[in-house]
């Protein structure tokens, strides 16, 4: 025979033993609490549900079989409509809107605070980077450096270059990869005499030279250094259209342009980024005609 025993407490402290007795052949059933019988059934053989109150709660226990094993389970019925659980659902329901309006203010008070610390540290952010501009500004030298000579090594080049700082000339040395140098570049030449903008910090003697902003005078020297081959490659134009075409170039693609009008005689496969092909297209796309249109057709 089956024995079971479960211990509950009232909401009062109350302390009480439900017990059961079950026959899985005979079928008897007896449901006890402490040294009372609440409950006596027969031919018990199947799954039931059997019910009884203790002070204000439902008590349910439940019987259950599966493959010929019985199983049994105590529980207090919280959901059926009974005086106490109406009592608890009201309970409830009011401790959770009270704790959803803890939560909600709560929620409130911290975006609150977040949102407060978040705009103090930007604050202090941009505080410091604009006091950092500000010393950096009083300790650096906007200058026109002049490239003195160009050396390679490996990836790399060292640009030997000399510049003013107010009257005193400066002589310094950079290294820059040959990605930044195609890239500002776009592999047009740079020789003796080409003048860059840079950057001198004072307040620790290091320069910055600048490859991608060419002074007015080296973007000249650029345009003429396309026009002589655009010469060598178109001989049959006149010169003033001939100069025309690389302004063109220059007014549409800027220094990549530049550099499709000078490596015009080279492969794609001797240089991939500027060379026959790329020239073509530029010069016979439609901005270039509109360009060539505008600017070196008579009017």
């Amino acid at each position: 025979m089956a024995q079971y025993r479960w211990s509950y407490t009232s909401l009062q402290g109350k302390r009480y033993i439900v017990g059961l007795f079950h026959g899985p052949k005979t079928g008897h059933l007896m449901i006890y609490v402490n040294s009372k019988i609440v409950q006596i059934d027969f031919k018990v053989f199947e799954e039931k549900v059997y019910s009884f109150f203790l002070e204000e709660d439902l008590c349910e226990i439940t019987i259950k079989k599966d493959n010929g094993s019985y199983g049994y389970d105590f529980q207090i019925n919280k959901e059926v409509d009974t005086p106490l659980n109406r009592k608890r659902k009201a309970f409830n329901k009011v401790n959770r809107n009270r704790i959803i309006t803890m939560f909600v203010g709560l929620g409130v008070f911290l975006a609150v605070i977040i949102t407060f610390g978040i705009s103090q540290k930007r604050k202090k952010e941009r505080e410091k980077e604009r006091y950092l501009q500000e010393m950096l500004a009083k300790k650096t030298v906007s200058a026109t450096a002049t490239i003195d000579s160009v050396k390679w090594s490996g990836d790399q080049a060292s640009f030997y270059f000399k510049f003013y700082e107010g009257d005193i000339q400066r002589a310094r040395i950079e290294l820059i990869d040959k990605a930044a140098v195609d890239l500002y570049t776009q592999g047009l030449p740079v020789l003796k005499g080409d003048e860059f903008m840079m950057t001198y910090y004072t307040y620790n003697d290091s320069t910055s030279l600048k490859l991608n902003e060419p002074t007015n005078l080296q973007l000249a020297n650029f345009m003429y250094r396309a026009f002589e081959q655009e010469q060598k490659s178109q001989s049959h134009l006149s010169e003033e259209e001939l100069r025309c075409r690389v302004k063109c170039a220059f007014r549409v693609s800027g220094i990549s342009g530049l550099a499709d009008v000078y490596f015009q005689a080279e492969t794609r496969e001797s240089n991939p980024w500027h060379n026959r092909l790329t020239y073509n297209k530029l010069v016979r796309d439609i901005p270039f005609q509109e360009a060539f249109n505008e600017y070196c057709l008579p009017q």
